[in-house]
């Protein structure tokens, strides 16, 4: 295993066994540790571990059961909203997928409003992305980006979201039209998700959401995508690998299936040291060569540098080391030609030149941004 901070090891021991982990044996600093669980998005998860644990500081204590009853009430919010977008899409006709979220929050912790949420994730078909952004719109959400590039079948063809944001109720969704940008090698064909989807019932509402198995591996997949390890994520893949009935054999064929045999194991290798549960490995040998980061958040990968050329290699780095194969590698080294959102506002091309961008790409970084970085010294 990687180093660990004395705060991560905290955060560890208590996923691990909250209810009964002593405090006291370890020397942290409680001001880092709140500020690590607000980046980790872990305070009402940890709340629900460690509020009958007779060890945990007062201070501790009483911070984390403020932050639990704010995320109560902000989840409250976010319930009924998820209620309206789902009943607006189900009149309208377009088939929705709710991914992560409240309705995890359900599954992992028996509560929907246990964990912490910072948006609302809807997964719609492609060619529902226009009328779906038009639906939002129309329920007071304004998107992010220009609409000129939302709906324009290059940008669509080469991003995987749009962000939309509610000002009157401070809420966000990221519309998925892809689970996973093409940059990070992973295709999800999302008739897999529609056709191994199905419906739950919250609150007395219905709602569609994925199997369990193909859910466990995109969330696989989806943590280790990001630079940034956050408790919240290693805590929903632990509870829900505990829990029986799952058929191991589609885990297995899915994590195959994706590319994804490396972070398969990987994620397991991490739960393994946090849970007393008994994985099964039959047909299952991937070796793992180097330390794995459990967690890894700090207040600086959160706020990279976007306009750093090292990052962009930092991040193609961590994108080629989630691949196993080399043909995930290759797709991953192929994929980072294409454009991303900053070189469509550079320039928008028509279908036709779109093959042009490699090179839009290319002068951007290697030529515009020096020369904007050089004339912002003076």
């Amino acid at each position: 295993m990687a180093n660990i901070s004395l705060v991560d090891d905290v955060i560890l021991g208590c996923i691990r066994n909250g209810d009964s982990f002593d405090f006291s044996a370890h020397r942290f600093d409680i001001d880092e540790l709140k500020l690590q669980l607000s980046l980790h998005q872990f305070r009402p998860q940890l709340y629900r571990l460690v509020k009958d644990n007779n060890k945990i500081p007062e201070e501790l204590l009483a911070w984390l059961e403020k932050s639990n009853n704010y995320f109560f009430y902000y989840n409250l919010s976010f319930l009924g909203e998820i209620l309206r977008v789902n009943r607006v899409f189900r009149e309208a006709g377009i088939d929705l997928i709710n991914y992560k979220g409240l309705l995890l929050s359900q599954r992992t912790l028996g509560d929907p409003l246990a964990r912490e949420s910072c948006d609302i994730d809807l997964v719609v078909d492609l060619s529902k992305v226009k009328e779906s952004i038009e639906l939002l719109s129309g329920l007071g959400y304004k998107a992010n980006t220009d609409l000129k590039f939302l709906f324009n079948s290059v940008y669509i063809k080469y991003t995987s979201e749009e962000n939309l944001y509610n000002a009157e109720k401070n809420i966000n969704i990221d519309l998925h039209w892809r689970l996973f940008h093409p940059f990070y090698g992973f295709d999800v064909d999302l008739s897999h998700c529609f056709a191994n989807s199905m419906e739950v019932i919250c609150s007395g509402a219905p709602y569609t959401v994925l199997e369990p198995e193909l859910e466990i591996v995109l969330l696989m997949i989806h943590r280790a995508k990001n630079r940034v390890k956050k408790a919240c994520h290693l805590l929903d893949l632990k509870l829900l690998l505990e829990k029986e009935g799952y058929s191991w054999g589609k885990i297995y064929y899915w994590a195959s299936y994706f590319g994804a045999e490396k972070i398969f194991s990987e994620v397991l290798h991490c739960i393994r040291s946090l849970s007393k549960v008994e994985f099964p490995e039959e047909g299952w040998k991937v070796k793992i060569d180097s330390p794995i980061a459990i967690l890894n958040v700090n207040s600086k990968s959160v706020s990279a540098n976007e306009k750093d050329i090292l990052h962009d290699f930092r991040v193609l780095g961590h994108n080629l080391g989630n691949h196993g194969h080399f043909r995930g590698k290759v797709k991953v080294l192929y994929r980072a030609l294409g454009p991303c959102k900053l070189d469509f506002e550079f320039i928008l091309l028509p279908t036709s030149l779109s093959f042009l961008y490699p090179f839009v790409k290319a002068f951007r970084l290697l030529i515009l941004r020096p020369i904007q970085r050089l004339l912002s010294k003076y």
